[in-house]
């Protein structure tokens, strides 16, 4: 039973930092450059230009729509190569484990760009591109930490 506990500490020391932080963090969003890039400009461009225009342009273009949905996430998701750099820099990672976390990081964006062009393609043109910004608005805040 002790050994259990133990196993779940560390989740339960997280989420209590993460509730005592944040009132204060809140309190600084107005003037919190990273907090508008992260969970404002970054999903509108993403869904605007990567999803609205380019899978627009390359349906329009003679491309497949199975091609579409699974050759364009792929190229999509090495957009986030930049966050190599800036993991292997401010958060002193070694080169090996900012290799894995945006390894990591670029599967999942594979996965979920191969989902949210799907749903593009597939769903109304009307309402899509809100409701694919806000699941992306829950994704972006913080990547998994390895």
């Amino acid at each position: 039973m002790e050994h259990r506990d133990q196993d779940r500490r560390p989740l339960l020391d997280f989420i209590k930092s993460t509730l005592l932080t944040f009132p204060s963090q809140m309190s600084s969003v107005p003037s919190n450059v990273i907090f508008w890039r992260t969970l404002v400009v970054a999903p509108l461009t993403e869904e605007l230009a990567f999803r609205a225009f380019m899978i627009s342009f390359l349906l329009c273009g003679g491309f497949k729509p199975y091609d579409v949905i699974f050759l364009f996430p792929t190229f999509f998701s090495l957009a986030h190569l930049n966050h190599m750099m800036e993991i292997y820099s401010r958060h002193n990672y070694s080169l090996r484990e900012a290799s894995m976390v945006v390894g990591l990081q670029l599967g999942y964006t594979v996965v979920f760009g191969s989902y949210a062009s799907f749903l593009f393609i597939r769903t109304d043109k009307n309402d899509k591109q809100w409701v694919q910004i806000l699941v992306v608005v829950t994704i972006n805040p913080k990547y998994p930490d390895i």
